[in-house]
């Protein structure tokens, strides 16, 4: 992390106390635009709005970078968003209502896109804070789904109107509706928790500058936090026919981990050197005759294409979340 633009190395106690010390992110800082999906009711208007004028003051006074609040865009004012559903209200009326307002938005954003990068907010992602109204834990994927499809409205808008300019990337981040209203107490959003979640927003934004160096990893993300490093114990200088363009990182570790869902239709994989410098992640479906070892194949392609930007000797850390099953341990990779 860094304190008056010098980096720093502290403990692993030193993230809490991130305000005290006037400590920043190691990656610079990413500007975001607010947008605040929520079920439509007069009696949480005002707690969005305040909600989205509290995270933006705990994003910007983390030094994490500017949170601007959206313009009016598409009948939406201030970056406030709000799904209405038919009556008689049930969770597939509110479903509905989320549905058609994010493919709205997605719209709105493409209409926007020309003037947008005319302004000086054209670096800044888009964050979509979607709250969920559902205590099933089902809806996660549903409300992941509509966020979706008012990305696909986004990109198919953009090449309907043939804009120009760089697209913006858009985030997703879901906010349980009990952190924002409840319905016997007053909910105060802590400060502490408005910046983890900052931090956690920050994280999610891809990088605002790659570095030019040429052992960056395709999946550079500009985390807030890096983990230390140790210095190698030796630089194997050797005389051989082919040496290696980056001694300094001879012997790096690639972090892979995998996870099935319960209903064993989806595998999601992700990648990670040990520092958490360079991640990304992939969900796999596992319906039909698609079989584990082709999964696999997948995975360990995906491998050698982050591998490829360092011609250096690897080494290949697999983990899997629960109980590896026979079939993935015959499995070959």
């Amino acid at each position: 992390m860094r304190r008056c633009e010098a980096s720093w190395e502290v403990l692993s106690t030193g993230p809490a106390f991130w305000e005290t010390l006037g400590l920043a992110p190691i990656s610079g800082p990413k500007n975001v635009i607010g947008y605040c999906v929520f079920p439509f009711s007069e009696d949480i208007l005002d707690t969005v709005d305040a909600f989205l004028k509290s995270i933006g003051a705990a994003y910007e006074s983390s030094r994490l970078g500017n949170h601007f609040r959206a313009r009016d865009v598409g009948g939406f004012f201030a970056g406030l968003v709000p799904a209405k559903a038919s009556d008689p209200l049930t969770p597939l009326s509110m479903m509905t209502g989320i549905w058609n307002v994010c493919i709205q938005l997605g719209a709105a954003l493409a209409d926007q896109h020309d003037e947008a990068n005319t302004h000086d907010k054209s670096d800044a992602t888009v964050v979509v804070y979607l709250v969920n109204p559902f205590s099933n834990s089902r809806s996660i994927g549903f409300l992941c789904h509509a966020f979706w499809a008012l990305f696909q409205e986004y990109t198919r808008k953009l090449k309907e109107s043939r804009s120009r300019g760089r697209r913006r990337d858009i985030v997703l981040q879901l906010m349980p509706i009990g952190t924002l209203a409840s319905l016997d107490t007053v909910a105060v959003p802590e400060s502490e928790k408005l910046s983890r979640l900052s931090r956690e927003v920050y994280d999610r934004c891809p990088p605002s500058q790659i570095p030019d160096d040429v052992s960056v990893l395709k999946i550079f993300t500009a985390a807030s936090i890096y983990l230390k490093e140790p210095a190698p114990r030796q630089i194997p200088f050797r005389l051989t026919n082919e040496p290696s363009q980056n001694l300094l990182y001879e012997s790096s570790h690639l972090h892979v981990a995998y996870a099935c869902s319960t209903d064993k239709k989806w595998l999601t994989a992700v990648w990670t050197d040990g520092a958490g410098q360079y991640q990304t992640n992939l969900s796999y479906s596992l319906v039909g005759e698609r079989a584990f070892d082709g999964v696999a194949q997948e995975i360990w392609a995906t491998c050698l294409d982050i591998m490829r930007s360092r011609r250096v000797t690897w080494r290949v850390v697999l983990a899997r979340v629960g109980l590896m099953e026979r079939e993935e341990m015959n499995g070959e990779i």
